[in-house]
């Protein structure tokens, strides 16, 4: 898994076929990054499952820059509006990760 991009601040590293029907965007949790999810997305099942997982880096984590609005609301809105950009069926976070979201709509 590479960085592919960065988008509204969030660093993503993608695995998995870029013409894939279903899409999930992975946040870890505080002070983690991207990588949390690394060893997951390396097992053979989750990489020939046919889904794209978009694993993230939190703004403000892992040396990336922060928002200026470190609310929790600020955090679910930009992951909300990442999603969507990244045409997500699916959010999966871990800890802080969670909590944004649980908040995203």
């Amino acid at each position: 898994m590479t960085l592919n991009r960065e988008h509204l601040g969030w660093e993503l590293h993608e695995a998995g076929p870029e013409d894939a029907n279903h899409r999930v965007l992975l946040l870890p949790g505080a002070l983690a990054t991207w990588a949390f999810y690394e060893d997951i997305l390396a097992e053979p099942s989750i990489r020939e499952s046919g889904i794209r997982f978009i694993a993230t880096t939190v703004p403000g984590f892992g040396g990336t820059a922060a928002p200026n609005d470190l609310s929790m609301q600020s955090y679910s809105s930009s992951a909300s509006r990442l999603a969507a950009d990244l045409s997500c069926d699916v959010v999966v976070g871990h800890s802080l990760g969670a909590n944004v979201a649980l908040e995203c709509h």
